[in-house]
């Protein structure tokens, strides 16, 4: 479903070609639940930041770029999306921009955003890809020419990824999505990307160093969700549905050998501003930026909504809309933007806020560091600090929000009551309505007033520890502002905790969690491979298989090729187990008859085995597994030449291969490896004299 608002543009800039239209992807929903409850009846693209939709701020963004059209893409609440787009200046005749809504309630991911893209096939060409929480100033044109660029040069880059500078401490660096990058200094080819999310430290493959004359290691870099992508990245991302985001899709095209000539490269933005509204935290930083004009021209006074009057910007960065009321003896002390129609009480003290349209403070309110929607109420001696407040919400006398606040839409605290770290909607019960996240269920909740009933998420409302669950709002916004210290205790426990998880994450010195992965992944390929043959699945599809539990698992290549191929020997021994006697303690087959069944096996599956067995490297590895396994198994041991003769025959291994493996064999002092190399004798003096007759 798609709805198409405009047509046409204005030529693009002289060097980028006039039958080119520059295209960008954005994604409307952000596909988690950090700003629920506020988020489970509009979306979170048109949560107001500044009094302006976040929406806006990319699309303004994107149209000061000279894009010309705009695939946006919406899951949930795309009506109300829709709705403001056709209210908006991009509405107009004149818009230099087109925008192309399309609408898929059953995304759960960017991936399938990207493969519902793909299947419409949307792009033409080169396209930006970013999300609707974007806050940003950059010039998106001059990183599409770099980008096309590079692929003249290297026909296989498919995406440059842009990182703004954030040095660690920056208030918009965030410890669970910090991000170590390693590039070629002379190229700025990625080379390695990893999310380091408080890993204490981080191990880089030895061949990456080895790879480049000058290797730069970036971590004082943030990640704010922009991309120059290829056409080829839509399919990509339809051929792996495992990919859920551009990490999965970076990681995979770094890791992954049928895919290594694509090639990904980093473009620093400098002096320009970019960040997503991902979360509260970053929401009170965003703004407070915005306030600070470090987003020109994106600020309170260049009007962003055409239906919104214009603010003056008046010192201590205090930015008021025509017809706001202020009484004599209120303070505004700084960094705050009043809508249109607001009224302050007397002896009010303002600091760090937003406040939007026809809102009512009473007289005595502190609000510091708080964001209040339009046509709020809050009454005499009130005080607000560290909340999100959305529309037609009423605080009576005497409330105290402490922080970590969201209220949702309607929502009114009765008089005297003290809340901190707490979220509230207005409704007792959720029934069916989906928010960002997917919520679907009916759920009772706890009431504290007639309007007023704690929300949490549904993935954490069975839980039995609600002091966790009351925390996971929290510490959202304490690792950044600077709210009361919670018990030494606390800290010191989640200090623990956080220490262990990374470890747990694979820090510590213990590699005992690599041979697990690599043991569950070779009985996984070893199962897909026994079904496949037994039902004669289309080997293609095993491959896919293959890939996904590689992805899954966290395989190398080289471990990929030797389990593949020990996983197509072994498969005779684990149908004879399978279907074997249970009364036997063994279900051996003998050398012939394991011979016997292995031909046609080979035969079967040799797709599989072209697939990933195809260069030296790949043949090295082939080889390594069936000297492991010829050591192993005294059964496969006597057919060993027999098994080689037939992978050549087949052209899988090639002669070279087979002979540098032979002589290596020769310094190996294991007694099985030498009576192998004898074994093999025949069969090398064989390849070599027919290498000499062809010369």
């Amino acid at each position: 479903m798609s709805s198409t608002f405009k047509q046409g543009g204005p030529k693009s800039k002289q060097n980028i070609q006039k039958e080119d239209v520059v295209q960008a992807v954005v994604i409307a929903d952000s596909f988690n639940n950090k700003f629920a409850p506020l988020t489970n009846s509009s979306p979170e693209a048109l949560l107001n930041l500044i009094n302006v939709p976040l929406l806006d701020y990319t699309l303004e963004c994107l149209g000061n770029s000279r894009v010309q059209e705009v695939i946006l893409f919406c899951c949930s609440h795309a009506d109300q999306i829709k709705k403001h787009i056709m209210k908006s200046k991009w509405k107009e005749k004149s818009s230099p921009m087109s925008i192309n809504i399309i609408v898929s309630e059953d995304c759960r991911s960017l991936g399938d955003a990207m493969r519902d893209i793909d299947a419409k096939a949307l792009i033409r060409g080169d396209f930006i890809l970013l999300h609707g929480d974007l806050v940003s100033n950059v010039q998106m044109i001059p990183i599409l020419e770099w980008h096309r660029k590079i692929q003249k040069q290297d026909k296989g880059a498919v995406m440059t990824v842009a990182y703004s500078q954030a040095s660690p401490g920056h208030k918009l660096r965030s410890p669970d999505e910090e991000v170590v990058v390693a590039i070629d200094g002379a190229s700025n080819q990625i080379l390695f990307h990893q999310r380091v999310g408080g890993m204490k430290k981080v191990s880089f493959p030895l061949e990456i160093l080895l790879s480049c004359d000058k290797v730069e290691v970036l971590h004082d870099i943030l990640d704010p969700g922009i991309a120059i992508c290829s056409p080829a990245i839509p399919p990509l991302f339809s051929d792996n549905f495992d990919f859920q985001s551009v990490d999965d899709l970076i990681k995979d095209l770094l890791i992954n050998e049928e895919v290594l000539s694509s090639t990904l490269y980093c473009h620093r933005l400098r002096g320009e501003y970019a960040a997503r509204v991902s979360s509260p935290r970053y929401y009170h930083a965003i703004s407070l930026d915005i306030i600070h004009r470090w987003i020109f021209p994106l600020v309170p006074d260049c009007s962003i909504c055409h239906d919104r009057e214009p603010y003056m910007y008046l010192r201590h960065n205090v930015y008021k809309q025509k017809n706001v009321t202020l009484s004599k003896r209120c303070t505004l002390e700084e960094d705050i933007a009043l809508g249109s129609g607001t009224i302050v009480g007397e002896g009010s003290v303002l600091a760090r806020c937003s406040i939007g349209q026809n809102c009512r403070i009473g007289s005595g309110v502190h609000l510091s560091d708080c964001f209040i929607m339009d046509n709020v109420e809050i009454q005499d001696g009130c005080e607000v600090r560290f909340s999100i407040i959305a529309s037609d919400v009423i605080l009576k006398e005497g409330v105290c929000l402490k922080g970590n606040c969201l209220l949702a839409n309607g929502v009114v605290v009765e008089s005297k009551k003290i809340l901190r770290e707490i979220n509230l909607v207005s409704s007792p019960l959720l029934s069916g309505k989906k928010n960002d996240f997917g919520d679907s269920k009916d759920q009772q909740l706890e009431q504290l007033g007639p309007k007023a009933f704690v929300y949490r998420p549904l993935e954490d409302s069975d839980s039995e520890d609600e002091a966790e669950v009351g925390e996971v709002g929290v510490k959202d916004w304490s690792r950044f502002h600077k709210l009361e210290a919670p018990p030494a205790e606390e800290e010191e426990s989640d200090e623990e905790s956080e220490e262990d998880s990374s470890d747990e994450e694979g820090l510590s010195k213990d590699p005992s969690p690599i041979p697990d992965d690599t043991s569950i992944f070779f009985s996984e390929v070893l199962d897909s491979l026994v079904r496949g043959y037994d039902e004669k699945l289309k080997c293609e599809n095993l491959i896919l298989e293959i890939n996904s539990s590689r992805y899954a698992y966290n395989v190398t290549v080289k471990e990929v090729n030797v389990l593949v191929v020990r996983s197509i020997i072994s498969i005779p021994n684990a149908k004879t187990e399978k279907h074997g006697n249970p009364a036997k303690t063994e279900n051996h087959l003998s050398s012939q008859q394991l011979f016997q069944q292995l031909k046609p096996i080979v035969q079967y599956f040799l797709p599989i085995l072209k697939n990933y067995i195809r260069n030296k490297d790949a043949q090295f590895d082939c080889l390594h597994a069936i000297e492991e396994f010829a050591v192993d198994s005294p059964e496969f041991h006597e057919i060993v030449v027999k098994f080689l003769h037939m992978l050549y025959d087949q052209d899988v291994l090639g002669e070279d291969a087979i002979i540098k493996w032979y002589s290596n064999c020769a310094s190996d002092t294991r007694e099985e490896v030498k009576h192998l190399h004898t074994k093999l004798t025949p069969f090398i003096r064989w390849l070599q004299e027919a290498d000499e007759e062809s010369e």
